[in-house]
């Protein structure tokens, strides 16, 4: 997985891995990024986790954030940039149910969850795999 300077004034993604395997952590305030390899470090992605924190019940989603990390996941691939405009900006702004699979243009499914009111869950994974709950919660 590719990751770039995901945001302005973002921190690189941590790659301590720590129990389970999973690495990452806080890349920006309120910002935090997880990667499950599905055996290493080394191994394909089984999900990547983005916790998004508000306060006060307002939440901000970081759209270019969500963008660059769905498309890291494709090398970096204009296309999966522009599926993520098409298919997934729209349907952010319109959420009404506390979990909600996106599919991506053949990308990938990403699936957003209402942790509580002050903070949401963006779970990327291949298409077709449904996010198991651990994933929801990794680095957590």
């Amino acid at each position: 997985m590719q990751l770039p300077l995901l945001q302005e004034g973002g921190q690189p993604l941590p790659t301590t891995v720590q129990p389970g395997g999973v690495f990452g952590g806080r890349v920006a305030p309120g910002i935090e990024i997880y990667v499950k390899p599905q055996t290493s470090a080394f191994s394909k992605v089984e999900a990547v986790t983005v916790h998004v924190t508000g306060s006060a019940g307002s939440i901000s989603t970081p759209a270019r954030l969500l963008s660059g990390v769905g498309t890291s996941l494709h090398q970096l691939s204009p296309e999966a940039a522009e599926a993520f405009r098409m298919d997934a900006l729209p349907k952010l702004s319109t959420l009404t149910q506390t979990r909600t699979t996106i599919n991506v243009a053949g990308f990938y499914d990403m699936t957003v969850v209402v942790r509580d009111q002050s903070t949401l869950a963006f779970v990327f994974t291949p298409i077709g795999v449904t996010p198991l709950s651990s994933h929801e919660t990794l680095g957590k």
